[in-house]
């Protein structure tokens, strides 16, 4: 069964992981939605829907002509993510052992923007995202896998003030993330003898699977003055998605463009409340998810 860290942390006892865990979900809004499916060993074999089989009208007496689904074959593999979280040792004799948890939050937050970054951007090409997200030990994130028959292209040329719009679907059939038995792991290494230094090491073995390529859509090459976000845009994007999206996955930058798009026809966006209970603007019902993990330094193609 597929579980959101949100979920996941009321299954957590032990108090350590358990604030690691919250820290994810608060840094990162996506993780409250986004459902990690536990995975036995290191890779996931799965089938991916590529094709509907046909379906029609017959006449009385006459035959159906015999059609098949397409399916695809996939795998995805498990990466090791996470590092090791110090503290000096004099820091904790000055405020206590529990200052620790100080480090231990600034570590979890970067986890959290990190792994954002790589579901949407891991491996993609330098021209688009940037080297600092091709890495070979990571795995390959919406950019890279989204075809271009699951793109809106705003169509902005030159420069490097680019950002994109994701749109995912998420569910069983559709797009979820992957992780290792246990989600997420926190070793206490106590005082280490190698430095003055309280060490701990925070890891997940994670992934992401889409078994359905429709399940992920995404608007490219918006721009910071010219091919801003549109409501039309969003319309374009919303419809690529089988049934509807789960939420969208934008920078700030964008979601003042789509404010000011509305305002020009006289709307706005709405709000609704997110599974903390905290008010968070919406399209058309759907979460609109900001993250600084989105950026607007992409080069337009």
């Amino acid at each position: 069964m597929a579980l959101t860290l949100l979920d996941f942390a009321k299954l957590v006892t032990e108090p350590k992981r358990a604030g690691i865990v919250e820290t994810l979900y608060t840094e990162e809004p996506i993780f409250q939605y986004l459902p990690f499916r536990e995975v036995p060993g290191m890779s996931l074999t799965y089938n991916k829907e590529s094709a509907l089989p046909a379906v029609a009208f017959r006449g009385l007496n006459e035959s159906y002509t015999a059609t098949q689904g397409v399916i695809q074959p996939d795998v995805e593999h498990l990466k090791p993510f996470g590092g090791e979280s110090d503290c000096d040792t004099l820091l904790v004799r000055a405020y206590g052992a529990g200052y620790r948890a100080t480090y231990d939050a600034m570590f979890s937050k970067a986890m959290a923007v990190n792994f954002v970054k790589f579901a949407l951007y891991g491996n993609s090409p330098a021209s688009r995202a940037g080297v600092a997200y091709d890495d070979a030990k990571g795995f390959d994130g919406l950019m890279t896998r989204i075809t271009s028959g699951q793109t809106v292209d705003a169509a902005g040329t030159g420069g490097s003030d680019g950002s994109s719009v994701f749109a995912i679907r998420f569910g069983d059939g559709f797009f979820q993330a992957i992780a290792g038995p246990g989600m997420i792991t926190v070793k206490d290494f106590g005082e280490i003898s190698s430095a003055p230094v309280y060490r701990s090491r925070i890891e997940m073995a994670a992934g992401i699977a889409i078994f359905n390529g429709r399940s992920v859509a995404m608007i490219k090459d918006l721009r910071a003055a010219t091919q801003v976000l549109t409501y039309t845009y969003m319309d374009e994007l919303r419809d690529l998605i089988d049934g509807k999206p789960s939420v969208y996955i934008m920078s700030k930058r964008s979601l003042r463009q789509l404010k000011a798009s509305c305002l020009g026809i006289g709307a706005s966006l709405d709000l609704t409340i997110d599974r903390l209970g905290d008010p968070i603007e919406s399209y058309g019902g759907i979460p609109i998810i900001t993250s600084d993990a989105v950026i607007d330094t992409e080069t337009n193609s």
